[in-house]
């Protein structure tokens, strides 16, 4: 009973320390400050709502599979929202979202979606560099030919769309440079770090032009392996638990604020129990000591500078937002 309290202690301080402390210091909120406005348009100008939404856990090559992030969360809030059609969403999961059928789908928004519409393009699955390119990994990626979705088809088939609001999530590794250019990537290939400049940068000069909003999974620079849990968090935000002012309206800004801090939460609970609690009890140590607390940020110092080193990446999975949207951008209505 004694030592049940004593984990259930380490764990709220833990929880403590994630969703006060790690917000100020590790996660950038990247926002164009327009003021906040009313919905309206809500049911005056809006005519339709489109998304395209993606999951990809079991890949071709198996040694890309990962946990599964339970997109069907992200899914069920939209079909069950007033102002979504189920036939305007289109899911696209493992071997349903090949390269050619992402961007198919890209193409029906572009055919579907008027300029009085909303649309959202939602992506969980692997991110990476392929052809010098900043990308998402489709499920029939290939690592000799490097078969992904660049940053630059991502562009033009975005820029094809007509829309009066865009939402964008990216649940990827690298996720956050698609806010903020790359630093670096390989010191050894001088032409990488200039092509992915670029690419990125036009990418960000095409957000800022625009009424997008892009969420994403990490800092730049980043990898977020754990992160199943961040299109779960927004599904339920986006079901009315992100609806602060109780309008019964949930925005996109909503759904990424109300995420933000359970997903420090999460972390705080993964690095704080595995690397702190369990082995205390393995090892038979006091749980409530300097140790307990020491252990997982150790190990999350370590482990940054080891794929620092390695890939030139680090592990910070937090949440951004670029937010180009003038007032707050509906997305669910209760």
């Amino acid at each position: 009973m004694v030592k049940t309290k004593k984990i259930l202690t380490v764990i709220v301080v833990w929880l403590f320390l994630g969703i006060t402390l790690a917000p100020n210091i590790t996660s950038i909120s990247i926002d164009s400050c327009f003021p906040s406005s009313d919905f309206n348009f809500l049911n005056k100008d809006t005519k339709e709502y489109w998304a395209v939404i993606v999951e990809i856990t079991e890949y071709q090559d198996r040694s890309l599979n990962r946990i599964h992030g339970d997109i069907y969360s992200l899914y069920n809030a939209l079909k069950s929202s007033k102002n979504w059609k189920e036939n305007h969403i289109k899911l696209l999961i493992n071997q349903n979202a090949t390269k050619k059928t992402i961007l198919d789908a890209l193409d029906w928004l572009a055919n579907k979606s008027s300029s009085d519409d909303v649309v959202m393009f939602a992506y969980y699955g692997h991110g990476g560099i392929a052809h010098d390119k900043l990308a998402i990994i489709p499920y029939d990626y290939d690592k000799k030919t490097e078969l992904a979705v660049d940053v630059d088809e991502l562009n033009q088939k975005f820029n094809n769309i007509s829309y009066k609001g865009m939402l964008l999530i990216f649940a990827c590794c690298l996720s956050g440079s698609f806010i903020e250019p790359l630093s670096h990537l390989n010191d050894n290939v001088t032409t990488h770090m200039i092509h992915c400049q670029q690419f990125v940068t036009k990418f960000k000069e095409n957000l800022e032009k625009s009424n997008r909003i892009i969420i994403t999974s990490s800092l730049p620079n980043s990898d977020c392996y754990y992160l199943p849990c961040l299109v779960s968090i927004i599904g339920r935000g986006l079901k009315g638990k992100a609806d602060k002012d109780h309008n019964g309206i949930v925005s996109a800004e909503e759904a990424f604020y109300y995420a933000k801090p359970r997903n420090l939460m999460t972390l705080a609970i993964i690095w704080g129990t595995f690397y702190g609690i369990l082995p205390s009890v393995i090892l038979k140590q006091r749980i409530l000591s300097l140790r307990t607390f020491a252990r997982p940020i150790l190990a999350f110092t370590t482990a940054n500078i080891y794929f620092y080193l390695l890939h030139r990446t680090w592990i910070l999975p937090f949440l951004q937002i670029y937010d180009g949207y003038e007032g707050e951008l509906p997305i669910t209505y209760m």
